[in-house]
C-alpha cells in the first residue's frame, strides 16, 4: 500500500498494518492521521468563539482609550467637551455630566448698577501648569473695587459684571457672586479668574488687551442688604 507521512511528506510502499511506521521519521501513519483530524475538527469551534466577542465593546472601548489619552495631554476646554460628546454617543446610557460646573449666566438686566460701581485695578495672564498638584489651568485672573455709595450696608449681591472696551462695546461678560459685606460709603476688593479658552474670541481679546483700555460695570440681579431687605432688579 503506498502511503504518503502527514508528518514528513515522505512517500513509500508499506504494509497494510495499523501500526505501519515511515521508513523516513518513524511516525505513526494512524496515529499521525488522528491527531490532525482532532486538530481540525476543534479549530471552527476556536474560530466560532473568537468572533462571539461584541464588536461594539471593542469599537467603544477603541474610543474611550484614545479619548482619555487626547483628554490627559492636552487639558483643553474643547477636548473636554469632545470627550463628553464621544463618551455620549459611545455610551448611550452613561450620565457624563460634570458634578460641579459654573452657573449659566443670567439675563444681564437692563440698567447698569445706580450705587454699586466696578473698577477694574488689575489683570494678568496665568498661564498653565499641568505638572503642579492640583494641576493650574490657563486663566485670566483680574481684581476689581467694588464701591457702595447708598447709605445702606449692603450683606451680598450677585449680577453680571461686563467688560467694555472704551467705547463701551462688550468684550466679554462673566457672572458675579459677592458674599462679603460692603459697608455704607465703603469698597471691597474682589479677586476673581476666568478659565481661558483659546477658541473663543472674546477670551483672547480679554487677555491681550491692556488694563488701561478696559473698564467694568456691574449689572446687578440681587442685592440682600445688611437689614435683610432684598432688591431684585432682574423682575
Amino acid at each position: 500500500m503506498h502511503k504518503k507521512c502527514l508528518k514528513c511528506s515522505h512517500e513509500a510502499d508499506v504494509a497494510d498494518d495499523p501500526l505501519a511506521a515511515c521508513p523516513k521519521c518513524g511516525a505513526i501513519y494512524t496515529r499521525v492521521e488522528e491527531a490532525r483530524l482532532r486538530t481540525t475538527s476543534a479549530a471552527p469551534a476556536k474560530a466560532r468563539q473568537s468572533v462571539e466577542i461584541p464588536i461594539p465593546i471593542i469599537r467603544k472601548g477603541a474610543i474611550f482609550l484614545a479619548i482619555f489619552i487626547a483628554g490627559y495631554f492636552a487639558g483643553r476646554e474643547h477636548i473636554k467637551y469632545e470627550m463628553r460628546q464621544a463618551l455620549v454617543s459611545a455610551f448611550p446610557g452613561l450620565d457624563y455630566s460634570p458634578r460641579t460646573s459654573a452657573p449659566a449666566l443670567p439675563p444681564a438686566p437692563t440698567k447698569p448698577a445706580q450705587f454699586i460701581t466696578a473698577t477694574l485695578i488689575s489683570k494678568r495672564w496665568r498661564p498653565s501648569d499641568y505638572t503642579a498638584t492640583p494641576s493650574i489651568s490657563d486663566a485670566v485672573e483680574f481684581a476689581v473695587t467694588f464701591r457702595n455709595s447708598s447709605d445702606r450696608a449692603l450683606r451680598a449681591f450677585d449680577g453680571v459684571l461686563r467688560f467694555e472696551d472704551l467705547l463701551g462695546n462688550e468684550v466679554i461678560s462673566a457672572k458675579v457672586e459677592i458674599n462679603d459685606p460692603v459697608p455704607a460709603r465703603g469698597e471691597l476688593k474682589w479677586d476673581g479668574e476666568l478659565d481661558f479658552n483659546q477658541f473663543k474670541p472674546e477670551h483672547t481679546k480679554l487677555r491681550n488687551a491692556d488694563l488701561q483700555s478696559l473698564r467694568t460695570v456691574l449689572f446687578p440681579r440681587k442685592v440682600l442688604y445688611a437689614d435683610g431687605q432684598i432688591d431684585n432688579f432682574a423682575e
